[in-house]
């Protein structure tokens, strides 16, 4: 349903080993970005590799989805999520 909506943000980071690990969707992959309306909106980080540790993650939010937020005028939502947690 999210992948329709252009107001959302979809961000995923999950394992994916080139297709190879379950659920083996090509939807799971990084270049499929949403569809209809929400097309550039659903943005999918697949971990190719396993092991990977904090900073392999923190790279992928400082590099990634930061920046995309930023883009797509969801940082001020960060920000303020980030003032009710802490």
């Amino acid at each position: 349903m999210l992948l329709f909506i252009f107001r959302v943000l979809y961000f995923s980071t999950h394992r994916y080993e080139h297709g190879k690990f379950w659920p083996n969707l090509e939807e799971s992959d990084f270049h499929y970005i949403g569809a209809s309306n929400g097309v550039g909106f659903n943005c999918n980080v697949p971990l190719n590799k396993t092991g990977l540790g904090n900073t392999d993650f923190l790279t992928v939010w400082h590099q990634l989805l930061l920046p995309l937020a930023h883009e797509v005028g969801l940082i001020n939502f960060f920000n303020v999520m980030a003032e009710l947690i802490y």
